[in-house]
């Protein structure tokens, strides 16, 4: 079973997750090509509010190599070695 393991209490909610995702997966490849793109594309990961509405990335689809565990400075993103999953 797939999962999001993510490290809550890093997560700064600064949404590069986010805008990493969307490019890797875009036509362009780049964060300006994307944003000239018709239909925007869109990211396979979402940061949402937390239980202590601290930020919270989740609907991943572990990507490999997965842009948003690349984008996250804070560190709440990472890959599981044992199941692989981001």
């Amino acid at each position: 079973m797939r999962q999001v393991v993510v490290h809550p209490d890093r997560c700064v909610g600064c949404m590069q997750c986010m805008l990493a995702c969307a490019t890797a997966h875009s036509r362009g490849q780049t964060p300006l090509a994307a944003v000239h793109e018709t239909p925007q594309p869109k990211a396979r990961i979402h940061v949402g509010a937390g239980r202590f509405n601290e930020g919270f990335p989740n609907r991943c689809r572990h990507c490999d190599p997965a842009p948003c565990l690349s984008a996250c400075l804070a560190g709440a993103i990472y890959r599981r070695k044992s199941t692989a999953t981001v």
